[in-house]
């Protein structure tokens, strides 16, 4: 297997790849010296070089187009901000239920109003990860 070849091509580091993937860095490194690799590892790295096997197992070509590597970071960009975004948001959430429990505690009516609004959130969320990763729109 190509796995540095084909991380050096899109110009990531194993810190970038390992983020991509959802492996660790260490496991990167273990694959990019040719130790063994799970199946499991194997299919997150053909997701993220969005190849198929046999794409895999050749050296990718040399040329490199800088257009390319420049929407590869685009979209590295965007998806660690879109992680930075969920977990913004849920610290929101958790804080909306804490003062949605503080007022019903002082209250008669015991009304969920945070239900509502993360609902709310977690819809427009939602909305945002079917943009970037699955319609794959770049900002």
């Amino acid at each position: 297997m190509y796995v540095k070849e084909w991380r050096l091509y899109r110009g990531w580091t194993q810190q970038q790849l390992a983020e991509l993937s959802g492996l660790s860095v260490r496991t990167i490194a273990r694959i990019e010296q040719g130790q063994s690799a799970s199946l499991e590892s194997i299919n997150a790295l053909l997701a993220v070089f969005e190849l198929s096997r046999e794409e895999f197992e050749i050296a990718p070509p040399t040329f490199r187009s800088p257009d390319i590597a420049e929407q590869d970071r685009r979209k590295i960009t965007q998806a660690s901000e879109f992680m930075r975004r969920v977990i913004n948001r849920s610290v929101l959430i958790v804080l909306l239920f804490l003062v949605n429990a503080l007022t019903n505690a002082v209250s008669t009516t015991h009304y969920w109003w945070a239900g509502y609004a993360t609902a709310i959130i977690m819809t427009l969320m939602l909305w945002r990860a079917i943009r970037i990763f699955v319609l794959k729109e770049t900002t």
